[in-house]
């Protein structure tokens, strides 16, 4: 099997949020089929939301390993906890088709109906539970540019029974090609009709969708000099002529395969990204999703100042590497301006909406945010185009608070005024980012997604923040933009 992933992962919230991130962005690149995708974020998601919470304050972990067969793909989860030990068979595979209920609303039974050929045994004091997902048959798209037609014929002939290819001596057409369409692989010569390779290359380099694209030179000239320079250009292969048909699926394959592994969204272990974003004595506040762990467009910035907490959520339009780009410097901003002192929420939040318009990286980009100044269990607040925050309890319905204000950057200049609640002990404030509303169908505001998810609290007297968002996320391919809660109680 050819390891494509292989990442150990904290057990806590922002963690399932990563691991659903890796899922989604590899099995589409592979080619899985979109039920196939849904159903392994439905199993992947009860299994591990079973082990954070039942491993939550613990210092425990789950590897998640993904791998590459001819005709499948391998999911594995390695964890060392004791919450799964249902009764191992003769062969050391685990019957979970009890029908029992377990925490999280999934009976495990649902794993070997979407999943009949999992395996689940404990070796080595660690629990492994795995399952394969077979491959569409879909032909990778390959663009292949030489200015020697015999070339360009020969190579097109070596890959066609297995890539989706398009052929081109002019490198202008190619050029065309490439900005309207997706491209796995470009196999290029050094030496083209007009210009360079390595000029082309910087070109394709510019355009958005073709990120991760594979690059692979096939070149007459094998000089030291040539290859350092296509190589200097961000090429990821280079082979000299002539080339064998088996030696060019070779590199095509290993290209692929490590073009794959590059999209995938990288985490890391930063203190700024943990679940928790503060606590009082009163009060505490959780975050869930993209802010947890840091991708996205979606920007949380916490500050305290004294007796006071300053907490910014915001949301950058756009989504994925672009909008992620935006909201990094925003928060060296906001971290910047965080640190001088300021006589009111309203003159924090109308200086921050006038130097922030000055800034490059805002030319052409906008944002809505929040801006929450939290003293004890009273929190003031300015909406600057942000969705209403939400109050909920066990003792009354769901109720909205404030008002949206002007969205920064539609209005030369906009006097912000903030306001002002008191949450009660038994009140939780929710405030989510669009992305949460865009990822479900028919849903604009909190109030329909908690209804849509039947997830209003009951008679606890602590709102369990991550059953909440476990319970909000959607299916893996319905996840079309950023999506971010933030939990106050």
């Amino acid at each position: 099997m050819n390891v494509l992933f292989y990442r150990r992962f904290n057990l806590m919230w922002s963690s399932l949020h990563s691991v659903r991130e890796i899922l989604l962005t590899l099995l589409a690149k592979l080619d899985v089929e979109s039920d196939a995708i849904d159903n392994t974020g439905l199993v992947v998601t009860e299994y591990l939301t079973n082990l954070i919470r039942h491993s939550e304050g613990e210092d425990e972990a789950v590897t998640l390993v993904i791998g590459r067969t001819l005709n499948d793909i391998n999911i594995e989860l390695v964890d060392p906890t004791n919450y799964f030990h249902p009764t191992l068979s003769s062969d050391r595979n685990t019957d979970l088709a009890d029908g029992q209920l377990r925490e999280g609303g999934m009976g495990l039974a649902l794993i070997a109906h979407y999943f009949p050929g999992f395996r689940y045994f404990t070796k080595d004091g660690k629990n492994h539970f795995s399952f394969a997902l077979p491959l569409k048959k879909v032909k990778n798209r390959v663009v292949i540019i030489d200015d020697d037609n015999a070339s360009l014929q020969l190579v097109k002939a070596y890959l066609e029974h297995d890539y989706e290819c398009h052929a081109f001596v002019d490198e202008h057409q190619a050029y065309q090609y490439l900005t309207g369409h997706n491209v796995d692989l470009l196999l290029i010569d050094m030496n083209l009709n007009v210009m360079l390779a390595d000029e082309f290359i910087s070109n394709i380099k510019q355009l958005d969708h073709l990120n991760n694209i594979g690059i692979v030179v096939i070149s007459g000239d094998g000089s030291r000099e040539t290859m350092l320079k296509a190589h200097l250009s961000g090429v990821d292969d280079y082979l000299v002529k002539p080339v064998s048909k088996q030696q060019l699926e070779i590199v095509c394959e290993r290209v692929k395969s490590r073009c794959v592994t590059r999209a995938l969204p990288q985490t890391n272990n930063h203190n700024d990204y943990q679940n928790k974003v503060f606590a009082n004595h009163s009060l505490t506040a959780c975050a869930f999703g993209n802010v947890a762990t840091g991708r996205g467009g979606d920007v949380l910035v916490h500050f305290q100042q004294g007796e006071r907490t300053l907490l910014f959520f915001g949301d950058v339009m756009g989504h994925g590497e672009t909008a992620n780009r935006v909201a990094l410097q925003l928060k060296g901003f906001l971290k910047g301006l965080f640190q001088a002192p300021y006589v009111s929420l309203e003159q924090f939040v109308n200086h921050f909406a006038t130097t922030l318009m000055q800034q490059d990286f805002m030319q052409k980009s906008l944002v809505t945010f929040i801006v929450l100044e939290v003293s004890g269990r009273t929190i003031r607040f300015i909406n600057a185009g942000h969705p209403l925050p939400l109050v909920i309890s066990a003792k009354h319905p769901p109720r909205t608070i404030g008002s949206a204000q002007a969205l920064l950057g539609l209005a030369s200049h906009t006097d912000y005024q903030s306001e002002q609640i008191t949450l009660n002990v038994d009140e939780t404030l929710l405030l989510a980012t669009d992305g949460l509303f865009e990822n479900h169908d028919e849903c604009d505001e909190l109030t329909q997604l908690l209804r849509m998810i039947s997830s209003c609290p009951d008679s606890k007297t602590v709102f369990d923040g991550g059953q909440l968002w476990h319970k909000c996320l959607p299916r893996l391919s319905k996840e079309i933009d950023d999506s971010s809660l933030l939990v106050l109680n």
